[in-house]
């Protein structure tokens, strides 16, 4: 078992409520040898020069997973906090307007396994214990996973979440038939939020956008591109190509 593939995958917490969650995420990840926490705008959590001042219900739901809690790094945005990432997934309870490439929790860490082993780096995706993340949060990310579960009581703890996820991820990378995927470098999740920014901003240079009245045009691209896995030379190209549209508009 490569334990740097362990250190490739960040569990991102997005706007949590309760330190206990926080600590009891802590110790599932632990569990099961992973140690990348991050917190996006933790509540009720006290932020003193860049650390985490540790509560007691925190340290206690993590049990002696406490190094865990110690090293998590705090974030402003989810922007933010994925930024070095290659491939993102959302966890999310039930399903949204707009079809999005979603998996069962197997199916989904099955190719993060894949994707880990080419040795890029991911990070998933857990949102408030009430409502969970948001439509806008959730197209930030690659894919969306589910959770199979009681249908009538589908929603999980977001420490139990974790855990789950969290299992079947070390599962997946422990199996020594799912080996890495041959493809370069992904773009990271920075460069494709540059590229979607661009990519709007051209647009409407054009006219196709109208940005008093984008309907759902801008989260249909980003469906689009990414159900394409954008490597990152596959990004620069794209990015040279609207860079060459922008320059013939201004030029005219």
């Amino acid at each position: 078992m490569n334990s740097h593939w362990f250190k490739q995958v960040k569990f991102v917490m997005v706007q949590t409520s309760h330190c206990g969650n926080i600590g009891a995420a802590a110790r599932a990840l632990k569990t099961m040898n992973f140690s990348q926490l991050a917190l996006v705008n933790p509540k009720n959590y006290n932020v003193e020069d860049a650390k985490i001042s540790l509560s007691d219900e925190a340290v206690a739901r993590a049990s002696s997973a406490a190094d865990v809690l110690e090293n998590a790094q705090i974030y402003s945005t989810i922007e933010e906090a994925i930024a070095d990432c290659q491939f993102v997934v959302g966890a999310s309870a039930r399903n949204r307007s707009m079809p999005w490439p979603l998996k069962d929790a197997r199916n989904t860490c099955i190719d993060l396994a894949k994707i880990i082993k080419s040795d890029q780096k991911i990070a998933i995706l857990f949102g408030r214990e009430s409502s969970g993340l948001s439509n806008e949060e959730l197209s930030l990310c690659d894919a969306h996973v589910q959770i199979p579960a009681n249908e009538e009581y589908s929603s999980l703890n977001i420490a139990s979440a974790m855990q789950v996820l969290a299992y079947e991820l070390r599962t997946q990378l422990m199996d020594t038939t799912i080996t890495a995927v041959d493809f370069e470098p992904l773009a990271s999740a920075k460069q494709n939020e540059l590229f979607y920014e661009h990519l709007e901003k051209t647009l409407q240079k054009i006219g196709f956008l109208d940005q008093h009245n984008p309907r759902m045009l801008m989260q249909k691209f980003r469906r689009l591109f990414a159900k394409a896995k954008l490597e990152t030379t596959e990004m620069n190209i794209l990015r040279g190509t609207l860079s060459k549209i922008d320059s013939k508009i201004e030029n005219k």
